[in-house]
């Protein structure tokens, strides 16, 4: 899959605390809709883009964001969403995008920063989000969309994963993934990192009992699909190592964000990921390759003493 990332707009009807985007983001001028469509074409000319995923800020914020829907499919592209469902709470204002997608060739990724309704919305800083985002989630699924829910590993909540687990497989199916991310802790996040960062020796027991839950839940007949990012897989015991996915280290093959500077305000064509074992400790570990490594700043903000190279596969 080659994909080109849209940040169509960093308008967001949520104010996150663990926002990795700046807190004068949303000032940015828009990619306007011809900027868009060009992009994409040029994606398509150069680097043989066959998936568009479209971000934000929230994208069914932006005004044209069905047009460029209506673009993308006369591409004979996939696309997926990532979006916080709260306009998709609105029923209307699904059929609108699936008039026009379909339900086969896009998935949308929801995060719920929490399985209590007042965490969540302690994150998102917007009163009845968990409600309608919950909502909305219900309504795509409904709509046949494939979705995924997604956790992001952070201070406030890491404890209560295994919890937040149960959570999942008693309230969507099993065809709904469930993504478990560390993130990146940058912008608004980097603003709140005593509220947002947490070390991997610290989230690692929570996320191994979490995955215990999925492995038990497997055993008794479930069949969801877990997966875990930006997770090195040094952090880890192997035996968990199987819900580990590295794609994110893989070359961006187009990305268009907004921006006032000119010399940003473009697309940018092959783009190194902001993930990956580029760690020194990573350098000699016998797993660089297929390990995910994680974010840049994670590194950074920590240090390499957060990593635990293997000399040889005989060592693990």
């Amino acid at each position: 899959m080659k994909t080109a990332y849209f940040s169509i707009s960093f308008d967001c009807n949520e104010k996150c605390v663990f926002c990795p985007c700046s807190e004068n983001a949303n000032n940015q001028p828009d990619v306007s809709l011809q900027q868009m469509k060009q992009s994409l074409d040029i994606a398509i000319d150069q680097k043989g883009v066959n998936h568009v995923l479209l971000s934000g800020g929230e994208p069914t914020l932006k005004k044209e964001f069905l047009q460029f829907l209506e673009y993308i499919v006369s591409k004979n592209l996939s696309i997926g969403i990532l979006s916080n469902a709260l306009k998709f709470a609105s029923k209307k204002y699904l059929q609108k995008v699936t008039d026009i997608t379909g339900t086969e060739n896009i998935e949308i990724t929801t995060a719920i920063h929490s399985h209590i309704p007042e965490k969540h919305e302690r994150l998102t800083q917007v009163k009845n989000s968990f409600r309608r985002s919950l909502e909305g989630l219900h309504n795509i699924i409904d709509a046949g969309i494939s979705t995924s829910v997604k956790y992001n590993m952070i201070n406030y909540t890491y404890k209560e994963l295994p919890e937040y687990t149960d959570w999942v497989y008693k309230t969507f199916p099993d065809d709904v993934t469930f993504l478990i991310c560390n993130i990146d802790i940058n912008g608004v996040a980097l603003k709140n990192k005593d509220l947002i960062a947490v070390t991997f020796e610290e989230s690692t027991p929570f996320l191994e009992t979490a995955l215990d839950k999925a492995v038990e839940y497997r055993r008794n007949g479930r069949k969801r699909n877990v997966k875990v990012f930006t997770t090195p897989l040094c952090t880890l015991d192997p035996y968990y190592w199987g819900f580990v996915n590295n794609r994110t280290k893989e070359e961006l093959a187009a990305l268009r964000v907004p921006s006032e500077n000119p010399v940003n305000n473009r697309l940018f064509l092959g783009i190194d990921s902001d993930t990956g074992t580029m760690f020194a400790p990573c350098q000699n570990c016998a797993l660089k390759d297929p390990c995910p490594g994680t974010w840049k700043m994670t590194g950074e903000l920590f240090g390499d003493q957060i990593f635990k190279p293997f000399e040889s596969i005989a060592t693990i």
